[in-house]
């Protein structure tokens, strides 16, 4: 069907959507080679969107579902070195995987692994990147289970581990605890979050 619709394109929890004139959200997708509209029950095939950025400049250090900052989870290499500069990859040579680690002003800032030429995870290190909803490195539990689903987690005496699909991230806390936690209730508001991990094409 042919769809027209005027809209900011806004996210939340992960998914892409617009407003129609009555306010109600249409979720945007992408396939392989194809972006479509989910409207009134209906799916909008073929769909072409057009604008700009409202924040431009803040879209580089924000992560979420299937993108970090200029990256998407279709990123290879090169674009990994087209966006951050050759210099300023280095091979992480303590791993057995194909990872990198990227710098900036000599400051760890992410370590990327690939397979077959494609990103398959990312780990963070800087606290300057951060989820739509705030999620980052200085984030506690608290922040977490206010903003985002949790989709399964478990732990062990010193960590906790928690899968958010919604953002294709894994996300480990410390456990303030020093047990195992068999309850999301049981994990104190200011467990503190030690790793940030984005898992693509697995």
């Amino acid at each position: 069907p042919l769809c027209k619709f005027n809209s900011e394109l806004l996210y939340d929890k992960g998914i892409f959507y617009l407003l129609d004139e009555k306010g109600v959200a249409l979720s945007v997708h992408k396939t392989a080679n194809d972006i479509f509209v989910i409207a009134n029950d209906k799916i909008c095939k073929n769909a072409h969107i057009s604008g700009h950025y409202k924040r431009e400049k803040g879209r580089s250090s924000l992560f979420g579902k299937g993108f970090f900052a200029k990256l998407t989870n279709e990123s290879a290499n090169a674009d990994v070195m087209k966006f951050y500069g050759a210099k300023n990859i280095k091979r992480d040579n303590t791993k057995k995987e194909n990872s990198y680690i990227v710098t900036s002003k000599n400051e760890r800032i992410f370590e990327y692994t690939l397979l077959n030429g494609i990103i398959t995870s990312i780990e963070i290190y800087s606290n300057e990147f951060k989820t739509p909803e705030n999620i980052s490195l200085k984030s506690n539990f608290k922040d977490i289970k206010n903003t985002l689903v949790i989709s399964k987690f478990q732990s062990d005496a010193n960590n906790i581990y928690l899968k958010i699909d919604s953002h294709d991230m894994l996300i480990k806390l410390k456990n303030p605890l020093a047990q195992e936690i068999t309850n999301l209730s049981q994990i104190p508001d200011e467990a503190q979050i030690e790793q940030i991990t984005l898992m693509w094409n697995q």
